[in-house]
């Protein structure tokens, strides 16, 4: 489950998660009735050699799934996402009133 902050400003939400190790394209991130849901999946690296053995694994594989409800009052097409070093950063607006 990806850590979150999520901040409150006069005219937005600033979410950041910590998705470290992921890539872009298994980040999917959707806003549905003010329920904001971030999902991504890694997948296990299956090259094994003849001899080898596997001494630790700690690494976490499968589908991670966050949600978080926000309210109605987020203005869907101006919502901003970027993603770097592991980062995601929503930027969620409310609509002006």
């Amino acid at each position: 489950m990806p850590r979150l902050d999520v901040v409150e400003r006069d005219n937005e939400f600033v979410v950041k998660a910590e998705m470290p190790g992921m890539k872009k394209d298994d980040i999917e991130v959707s806003l549905e009735n003010g329920v904001l849901t971030i999902s991504a999946e890694t997948k296990s690296e299956t090259e094994e050699r003849e001899g080898d053995r596997v001494i630790r694994q700690e690494r976490r594989y499968g589908k991670y799934l966050r949600s978080l409800r926000l309210g109605k009052e987020i203005d869907e097409k101006k919502v901003q996402a970027s993603y770097k070093d592991g980062i995601l950063e929503l930027v969620l607006p409310r609509p002006k009133k």
